[in-house]
Parts: C-alpha cells; sequence; structure tokens
C-alpha cells in the first residue's frame, strides 16, 4: 500500500502540496490540463527553488489581470466543477468536501450561513486550482492512506480584506480543533486555510511517524524565502509493510424510530463526508423495542463533522464519542484478469501470506454489462 507522510516543520499551503508531490515524481500533464478545464486564461509554473540550499519544486498558478480579487460562494465554487466534464468523480467528490470544510469554518468564524458566504482572498480561482491540483496529483501518484505530522501555529499578524487579523488566521484556527499542534516563534503565517482544509479531508491519523519502507522524499517550496530556516514543505511516500495502529474516534447511537431505507442514506451520506467506515447493528432496547445501533468510524479530527450529520440526519438526540485503535494489515490495489475482462481487486499481506479480495463495484460492473453472475466473477478470484 501506497502511504505518504506529510511533515509540515514549516507549515503547509495548498501550492506547497502540489510542489512536493511534484517532486515525489507525480507526472503533471493531468494537472496542466486539469487547470485548463477550471479556467482558460490560467497557467501553472513549475521550477526549482532553493530555500536554505535544499532544493525542491515550487508551484506558481498564474492568473488573469482582476482575478485575484473576486469574490466567490461555496456554489460558484461547484459550479465551476461541475464545468470540469473529465474530471475524477473522485477528484470532484474530495474538492467539494475540502471546499465544505473550508467554507463552514469560514462561516462559523464570520457568523453567516454557508450558502450566503462569499470569500474574498480564498474566492479566487487559486484556491480551487489548488484544491482540485493536489487531488489530482495524490490521485496519480497511487496514494491509499495520508498521515500528517503535527502542524506549528505561528504568531503575528496577516493582512486581510478584513483589516489585520492574528496568525493563525481564523478559520485556520477553527480548523485545527481536535489536532495536534505545537507554537513557533515566528511572524509569518505558516498554515494557510487551503493547506489545513486538505489535510483534515486526507489525511486519516496526525502525530506519530507511520512505519514504512520509504521510496522517495519530495519538497514543496514556499513563496516566502526567509532566510532564517527552509520554508518547505517535506514529504515521505513509502510502502506500508506491517500492521498500522491508527487512532480513531468512534461514534455511536441507538434508533428505534427509523425506517431502513433513510439510515441506509444517512450511511452513504456519512461514507460520502469522510467516515473510514459505517454499519448498522439489529438491537434489543429497553422494554424490548426493536431498534438499530449506528457506528461510525471517524479520522482524529473530523468527528464535529461527522457528529452534525448524525444529529441532522436521524431521529437521535445525542450520540456517544470515544477514542478507539484501529488495526490495518499492509494492502494494495491491483487488477486481476478473469475470463470475463479485468476488475479492480485489493492485495493484502497477514503474517506473510498474501490474499486478494475483488472490489465490489468494480466486480458488480462486470457483471451488470457481461449478464455474468456476480458470485461467478467472485469465485474466479478465490
Amino acid at each position: 500500500m501506497n502511504v505518504l507522510y506529510v511533515d509540515p516543520f514549516s507549515g503547509i499551503s495548498g501550492d506547497m502540496l502540489m510542489g512536493a508531490l511534484i517532486d515525489l515524481g507525480a507526472p503533471t500533464q493531468e494537472l496542466v490540463s486539469t487547470v485548463k478545464a477550471i479556467s482558460q486564461d490560467a497557467d501553472l509554473e513549475i521550477r526549482d527553488e532553493h530555500r536554505c540550499t535544499i532544493r525542491g519544486k515550487r508551484v506558481i498558478v498564474h492568473l488573469p489581470k482582476g482575478e485575484e480579487c473576486k469574490e466567490r460562494g461555496f456554489k460558484d465554487f461547484l459550479s465551476i466543477l461541475e464545468g470540469c466534464l473529465t474530471l475524477d468523480p473522485w477528484v470532484k467528490e474530495r474538492a467539494v468536501q475540502v471546499l465544505r470544510i473550508l467554507f463552514e469554518a469560514e462561516a462559523r468564524v464570520h457568523g453567516q450561513e454557508v450558502e450566503r458566504l462569499h470569500l474574498h482572498e480564498l474566492g479566487s480561482l487559486d484556491t480551487l486550482i489548488d484544491i482540485v491540483g493536489t487531488l489530482v496529483l495524490v490521485r496519480t501518484l497511487g496514494i491509499e492512506k495520508i498521515y500528517s505530522g503535527p502542524l506549528p501555529i505561528s504568531r503575528g499578524w496577516i493582512e486581510t480584506a478584513h483589516g489585520k487579523m492574528p496568525c493563525p488566521a481564523p478559520a485556520v484556527a477553527v480548523m485545527a480543533e481536535g489536532l495536534p499542534v505545537y507554537g513557533v516563534e515566528t511572524p509569518y503565517e505558516l498554515v494557510t486555510p487551503t493547506g489545513i482544509a486538505l489535510l483534515r479531508s486526507l489525511a486519516q491519523g496526525f502525530g506519530e511517524f507511520p512505519e514504512m519502507v520509504v521510496r522517495r522524499v519530495g519538497h514543496g517550496v514556499g513563496a516566502r524565502d526567509v532566510g532564517a530556516y527552509p520554508n518547505l514543505l517535506r514529504l515521505w511516500l513509502g510502502r506500508e509493510r506491517r500492521h498500522t495502529h491508527t487512532q480513531v474516534m468512534e461514534i455511536t447511537t441507538v434508533i428505534d424510530d427509523m425506517p431502513g431505507e433513510i439510515l441506509s442514506y444517512v450511511q452513504g451520506v456519512l461514507l460520502k463526508e469522510g467516515a473510514l467506515d459505517c454499519y448498522i447493528i439489529p438491537v434489543i432496547m429497553k422494554k424490548g423495542r426493536p431498534g438499530v445501533e449506528l457506528h461510525v468510524i471517524s479520522p482524529v479530527g473530523h468527528e464535529a463533522r461527522l457528529m452534525e450529520i448524525v444529529l441532522r440526519e436521524t431521529t437521535t438526540i445525542g450520540v456517544r464519542v470515544r477514542p478507539a485503535e484501529r488495526v490495518c494489515v499492509p494492502r494494495e490495489r491491483t487488477h486481476i484478469e478473469t475470463p470475463w475482462g479485468r476488475i479492480d481487486a485489493k492485495r493484502v499481506e497477514i503474517f506473510g501470506r498474501e490474499r486478494t479480495y475483488p472490489e465490489y463495484e468494480s466486480a458488480r460492473r462486470l457483471a451488470e454489462e457481461g449478464s455474468i453472475p456476480l458470485i461467478e466473477i467472485y469465485r474466479s478470484v478465490k
């Protein structure tokens, strides 16, 4: 399994993430075509630069004159995404999730509804290009799991459309809730709203370096050359070899007054919004009432969003939230040739022995296209 560790010793931003992923070896053809799909007038410049003698890749987005001053709302960004017809479905769905994380934080800061909020500095196409570009490169490299180190929180002031604001930016402070951070005496913005929104969506754990066989290290160069320290983002790309122990949050609640089809819908929403797993167990409640217990496994730092969905979309009036540890065996994506065509599969390694499991959606499509019993496709893999 390809695993990525984000080492934000000097902070994180969307352009630094793109630069570091390119430095890891991600091809840029799809990235360039995606930028053009977002705006025909936008151009991407990728070049080598040094910070404190360390080389890395810097990505600069060139936009039409006046674009930096444009304000956009959540629906404006969604409309642009819908116009990108060739965009990978996973990239599009995850981009919507990142935008929602960003807009919900800004809405909370300004006391407005997401749908009525218009961003100033973050309203330009640069924000969308940073988000979509990062996701395209992650997909291109075949990265399946992402972890991150703690985030450095600086002090000082930044200029915004609303005047001077303290570091970190108020929206960054909101998005940092539940994440490990540490303070540094640096008078510059280290963690940008776009950078932390991407991490909240992509990272499955924060903290210790995961055990892996390192394949490559890449550096993304930040715009500012401060001289006193290397303004770089470091990414470690490797292959996971052993069981991984990840801290997660478990959200549970019991429900006895909802139709099953609505629970199924809620389950789909939770998985789409970033739940690692979601399952429903039949239970007998007090006074012999039949009901179900809803279990949601959430990445650390994402539980507030998923808990909000449970409370909003179900009839429950309370949930339990507790920390848990998740143990995963090494796995990787692969393809298998069957008598009827190729399907996606997952190969896992358990105590030195390999097992291969077909991916349901891929097998289902093949079954429907060829009018083949799904069980026959599964048997051909075993």
